[in-house]
């Protein structure tokens, strides 16, 4: 018993800790806590309002029995409170919804002054016949009731002088969310004893760790040294600066330059043969530093949709959403720097979103969107510990940055030759940017990386073996991409030119039947879903766009389309476009050291190599590298003219430059081939590289970001 004990230690401790961590995730998705709270009403209504008092209706109808009917868009009820003393107000309606009853409320101290600055946002829960509005403390002359859904009945408004009380709301729990939180840690915990059995990956990384001990113990001594030195630095600027006193995201800048130096310190002997373990914490620090000093803001393209779908993955059914979650989302696209931003004003601003972050005020039911999965997972648990507003939102950043530089660490570790050239693309600054905050462009970059890493190592070593695992790897990294943005599934395609001296042909026929069951599932999914896409209304962002009767132009008269694809394409993939997709912090502006990037990536093209691998790529697959690109590129400009673009426009429009990142490493990797090996000393080569890449990502988020905060 001692000795099985002993043999099934590491497997024990495995399964028990993510036994236990499983067990956080699905009480946190599965039975959440702290999703807000509703308003109660507090003492006796002033005054009660009925269908009778409507001073005045518009694009709504509203009868004396209160059945409303919503005429056009943007329906409004008009009452006049004639100077009352309100700071709450209470919706009526005459019986239990079918639905959630979504309405805005706007408040005027002069008659009928309405605002953006004085709405609020309320709803009536399905099942429920009220809902509560907390509004400033005020006298109050006229009150304007929109309600957006239809099919209720209208029964009164009540006027309260008392603020209102917060009642925390609780989600009903059907019988299967109880079911997944007792056997889903038990499937994790068996499944992760049975890899550890099988790997012994945990007791590898044990055993690391205490071989390592005192290189970790070192670089934990400096690392807390180099914080030290940075807030000196920072108090001596904060007390000879105009502002005179302590920036903590000016801090945040200068501890990232420090600790940068103390990791190419430490690590400068890991440069020569594994520059991935320098680039692991590299590529952490930068983004931590663009992380923690841009503000909670819409700072980056489509936020609005991509935070709605991360809190939405964070639950397992209905996602319930804070009033300062919609606060978020429904910023739409308006600039986060306006010409009276301060950093006075942004604290104020955060105030108010911690307040509000304990106000329910929608619940709905989200897409399923794997690249949002992760944020969900952080941000659930976040929420389960009752953490702030700003943790929660920063901790769903902190998910993607971690794990784009996982992938991107295995990636540049799988491959050979050209580790340089991967890692000058992944710590682009728009690609760091990207990794820090809600989007999914991270994961269609960083798995697509991973895929051509795979691809390419084994065109490097054409006599060795490719096991199964690497090909379901280098497949489902291809997919996982995909399935974030459809268009990269063409990526995948490249595998079928895999180059190999195959020892049997057994060998060759076990890679391409599994490659073929691959890709039939995955082209099928493919098809299916852009026979949806283009069948659906399209992105209503880009105005009157109609995917089907776009198609049919674009099929009747294909020679005009050409025109306007290659009108587009030229600028689209020049090389003075490379600032767009290098140095693009969306919102925030375009930054300068793109240049310093795309030398150093025309360097590494020419000259990332190692004399110990040996290996040509034919020519043919260089071509097809150039092709894939120009129509990979062809592919995503056409997908955005169906679903974007209005009919019959001839410009392509919402194709940002930086949906060509995922295909740049594809591109250069194997259209280099064999490079130049000009300066031997790798530890050099590839220091210079890296310190370089950063340089350009700390000048770039100084002056895009940190300066704004300052």
């Amino acid at each position: 018993m001692n000795n099985f004990i002993k043999n099934k230690k590491y497997p024990i401790v495995a399964a028990a800790i993510f036994y236990a961590l499983s067990l956080l995730v699905c009480v946190a998705m599965f039975l959440p806590r702290n999703v807000g709270g509703v308003l109660k009403e507090n003492g006796s209504a002033n005054s009660a309002l009925k269908s009778t008092d409507v001073e005045n209706t518009v694009n709504c109808s509203l009868d004396s029995d209160g059945t409303y009917t919503i005429l056009s868009d943007d329906p409004q009820m008009i009452f006049s409170l004639n100077g009352q003393p309100t700071e709450c107000i209470k919706l009526n309606i005459s019986s239990p919804c079918e639905s959630d009853v979504y309405f805005e409320l706007y408040t005027a101290v002069s008659k009928h002054q309405f605002s953006v600055d004085n709405g609020y946002r309320g709803l009536i829960f399905k099942g429920q016949t009220s809902a509560v509005v907390d509004v400033p403390q005020g006298e109050y002359y006229s009150l304007r009731i929109d309600i957006n859904t239809a099919g209720v009945r209208f029964e009164s408004v009540e006027l309260y002088e008392e603020q209102p009380n917060l009642v925390p709301f609780v989600p009903e729990y059907s019988f299967w969310d109880y079911i997944c939180v007792i056997f889903i840690p038990i499937v994790t915990a068996a499944l992760i004893w049975f890899i550890e059995c099988k790997t012994n990956f945990c007791q590898k990384a044990f055993d690391c760790i205490k071989k390592n001990k005192l290189k970790i113990l070192k670089f934990i001594v400096f690392s807390i040294v180099a914080m030290l030195l940075a807030t000196l630095i920072e108090t001596i600027i904060g007390l000879i600066s105009d502002y005179g006193s302590f920036n903590v995201y000016r801090w945040v800048f200068f501890a990232g330059v420090v600790e940068l130096i103390v990791v190419f310190v430490l690590g400068y002997k890991n440069l020569k043969r594994e520059p991935e373990k320098v680039f692991l914490p590299v590529v952490i620090i930068l983004g931590l530093v663009m992380l923690f000093g841009s503000p909670v803001k819409h700072i980056c393209w489509d936020l609005d949709s991509h935070y709605k779908w991360a809190i939405g993955n964070s639950y397992s059914g209905t996602s319930y959403f804070t009033l300062a979650d919609t606060n978020i989302i429904y910023v739409g696209q308006k600039s986060v720097y306006p010409s009276d931003f301060c950093l006075e004003n942004y604290k104020d601003d955060l105030e108010s979103l911690e307040q509000s972050d304990e106000i329910l005020a929608e619940q709905r039911n989200e897409p399923f969107i794997l690249a949002h999965l992760p944020e969900g997972i952080f941000i659930s648990v976040a929420r389960l510990l009752n953490a702030s507003f700003a943790v929660k939102y920063n901790i769903g950043r902190l998910s993607n940055l971690l794990i784009y530089a996982i992938v991107c660490y295995f990636a540049i570790r799988k491959i050979k030759s050209g580790k340089m050239i991967l890692s000058v693309i992944c710590l682009f600054p728009t690609s760091i940017f990207l990794a820090t905050n809600y989007a999914y462009d991270w994961c269609v970059t960083s798995f697509s990386i991973l895929g051509t890493s795979y691809f390419v190592s084994e065109l490097q070593q054409p006599d060795k073996k490719i096991t199964v695992t690497e090909t379901l790897i280098m497949c489902l990294s291809f997919t996982i991409a995909a399935w974030t943005k459809l268009v990269y599934i063409i990526l995948i395609g490249m595998t079928l030119f895999m180059c190999k001296n195959w020892k049997t042909a057994k060998d060759r026929k076990k890679y391409y039947l599994i490659l073929s069951a691959i890709l039939v599932v995955v082209f099928a999914w493919f098809l299916i879903n852009s026979f949806i896409e283009i069948s659906g209304t399209g992105d209503v962002r880009g105005g009157n766009v109609d995917p089907s009767e776009q198609l049919r132009l674009i099929l009747s008269n294909p020679w005009a389309y050409a025109k306007v694809l290659i009108k587009f394409l030229v600028p689209y993939l020049s090389i003075s476009g490379t600032q767009q997709y290098i140095s693009n912090f969306a919102y925030l502006g375009l930054g300068n050291a793109w240049i310093i990037c795309l030398t150093l990536l025309g360097v590494t093209v020419l000259t990332d190599a190692d004399n110990k691998i040996k290996f040509k790529i034919p020519v043919f697959i260089k071509c097809c590298s150039v092709v894939l690109f120009v129509c990979m590129a062809a592919v995503i400009a056409t997908t955005l003219y169906l679903a974007f673009t209005p009919v019959g426009q001839n410009e392509i429009l919402g194709c940002q430059p930086r949906y060509i990142i995922p295909l740049i490493a594809p591109l250069l990797l194997l259209v280099s081939g064999q490079r130049i090996n000009i300066i031997k000393n790798k530890s050099v080569y590839n220091g210079v590289v890296l310190v370089g890449s950063s340089i350009a990502v700390m000048i770039d988020t100084y002056t895009q970001i940190i300066t704004k905060m300052i």
